[in-house]
């Protein structure tokens, strides 16, 4: 009928198939582009599920690695927090993820090893900044009571 009206049919809306769970992706993920940025000053093991998709989005854009919207509604779904991102592996991501090939799963935990060299590098930073904390601070009260104690004598 509206080709009678010279206009065109609208095209069918594309479907997207359903994760395990049965929901559509689009049902349970934001658009690719509206992810909710994560926290960079939290340690990955701080990341909520939100922002474990945020970072997940970014490699999977980064490398390539095809059903970004799949993945991350997987990750919504089986309720992916930075704590888990160390447990994950190849049958992981292939069974309950939605990763395909082989390569696209070694690819994301390469990204994930970097990433927990990174933090593990920070919190090493973090634990010698601390130690010259205490240790000024020892020092500051040492000085402290040598003056007071020179004090009392005298």
């Amino acid at each position: 009928p509206s080709a009678l009206l010279g206009k065109k049919a609208a095209a069918p809306a594309a479907k997207q198939s359903a994760p395990k769970g049965g929901v559509q992706a689009a049902a349970l993920v934001k658009p690719p582009n509206k992810v909710p940025p994560r926290r960079t000053d939290a340690l990955y093991k701080e990341w909520s599920v939100e922002e474990v998709c945020s970072w997940c989005s970014e490699i999977v854009r980064k490398e390539g690695i095809p059903g970004e919207v799949a993945i991350l509604s997987a990750m919504q779904e089986h309720a992916i927090k930075g704590s888990h991102l160390v447990m994950l592996s190849p049958l992981l991501l292939r069974e309950e993820l939605s990763f395909g090939a082989l390569g696209h799963r070694l690819t994301f935990l390469q990204a994930r090893d970097k990433l927990v060299a990174q933090d593990q590098g920070a919190s090493a930073v973090d634990r010698a900044k601390d130690t010259a904390r205490m240790i000024e601070n020892l020092s500051q009260s040492v000085k402290t009571l040598t003056l007071k104690l020179e004090e009392m004598v005298s």
